[in-house]
C-alpha cells in the first residue's frame, strides 16, 4: 500500500487517462549542491514549488534559469518487500558527460564520490495532462546508494532500502589500538570551534589551495586529517578533507567539484590520527581517550 491523495484515489478509480512520470531526489553529502531533482520526462515537472529537471530544458519554460541539460534517469527495477530483507531500487543514469551544473562531468563527481552516502527518494506523478501535478505524488521507495557501476554513456545506481543500515554488526566498545570515539563526538569533548580557523584562498590547484596567510598561526602540522570547509564562492558550503598542510596552504584528498578563485574564504579544522600521541599532544584530551595502545599483537597469542 502506498498513501496517495483522495483526489487520486478518485482519479485512478475513475479509470480516465494519464501521463505517468517517475521523479527521483538525490540527496548529497556535498553542502554546495545538496540536491538533484531529476525526472524521466524530457520536459520539467513541478509540484508543491518544487521542479525535477527534464532531460531537454529547450522545451521547458525556465531556460535562462538553469543548465543546458541534465542526465536523464530511468529505473529498470525494483521491489519492496514486507520481511526484513533489504529491498533495491536501479536506476540508469543516461548521460553525455557535460550535462550536470553547467557543463562539468557528473561521471568524473560520481568516480570522485559524488553518491557516497546519498540518499534517494523515487515518487510517481499521475497526471491527467502534462504538468499538472494537482493530484499530488506517491511516494514509492527510498534508501541509500549502493554499488555504482560507471560506463561510456552513464551510470547503473543500485539503492538500497534504508533498512540495509540493520545489517551493520558494530559493538559498543571495540578493541583497537587507535580511539573508538569520533574526533569532537559528546565522547571525545574536544572543542570544534577553537581549533576552527578561517582563511582566504590565494590560489588553487585540482587538489591543494593555498591561503593568503596561515590561519593556524604555525599550528598547520595539525590539521592532516582534518576538514577545510569553504564559505564563499563557487564551493560554498562544500567540505573536503585535508592530506595534509604546510605554511602556505592544505593539499586535499579529493578536490572540490567547483573551481575555487583567489578570495574565496574557508575555514580549516584540526584533524586526530587516533593516536594517543595525538591526543596527548594536539589536544591535551587524554582523559578521553578510547583507544586501547597496549593490547599485545596477536602473535603475542602463540
Amino acid at each position: 500500500m502506498r498513501a496517495a491523495t483522495s483526489d487520486l484515489v478518485s482519479f485512478l478509480a475513475a479509470k480516465q487517462p494519464f501521463i505517468a512520470a517517475d521523479l527521483f531526489t538525490f540527496t548529497f553529502l556535498d553542502g554546495a549542491a545538496p540536491t538533484l531533482r531529476l525526472a524521466s520526462t524530457d520536459q520539467d515537472i513541478t509540484h508543491a514549488g518544487v521542479t525535477w529537471f527534464g532531460s531537454s530544458p529547450a522545451l521547458g519554460a525556465a531556460v535562462a534559469t538553469r543548465d543546458p541539460s541534465y542526465p536523464s534517469p530511468t529505473r529498470s527495477r525494483w521491489n519492496v518487500k514486507n520481511t526484513i530483507e533489504v529491498p533495491t531500487l536501479e536506476i540508469d543514469l543516461m548521460s553525455d558527460g557535460a550535462d550536470y551544473r553547467s557543463g562539468v562531468n557528473i561521471k568524473q563527481f560520481i568516480h570522485n564520490g559524488l553518491l557516497d552516502g546519498c540518499e534517494v527518494l523515487f515518487q510517481r506523478a499521475f497526471m491527467p495532462t502534462f504538468g499538472d501535478t494537482s493530484l499530488g505524488l506517491v511516494t514509492l521507495f527510498g534508501g541509500v546508494v549502493g554499488p555504482v557501476q560507471i560506463a561510456a554513456r552513464g551510470v547503473k545506481i543500485t539503492v538500497k532500502g534504508a533498512n540495509v543500515r540493520m545489517q551493520q554488526f558494530m559493538p559498543r566498545n571495540r578493541y583497537q589500538i587507535g580511539c573508538i570515539h569520533g574526533l569532537y563526538d559528546v565522547g571525545c569533548g574536544a572543542d570544534r570551534a577553537a581549533l576552527t580557523h578561517s582563511g582566504v584562498v590565494a590560489s588553487a590547484a585540482v587538489n591543494a589551495v593555498t591561503w593568503a596567510s596561515d590561519p593556524t598561526s604555525g599550528a598547520f602540522a595539525s590539521l592532516g586529517l582534518g576538514v577545510i570547509t569553504m564559505t564563499s564562492g563557487a564551493a560554498n558550503g562544500s567540505t573536503r578533507t585535508i592530506l595534509s598542510a604546510s605554511s602556505t596552504g592544505v593539499t586535499l584528498m579529493y578536490p572540490f567539484y567547483e573551481a575555487l578563485a583567489a578570495g574565496d574564504t574557508f575555514t580549516v579544522t584540526f584533524g586526530c590520527d587516533k593516536t594517543l600521541a595525538t591526543c596527548s599532544g594536539r589536544f591535551s584530551n587524554t582523559v578521553h581517550y578510547r583507544g586501547f595502545p597496549y593490547i599485545p599483537p596477536a602473535t603475542a597469542a602463540v
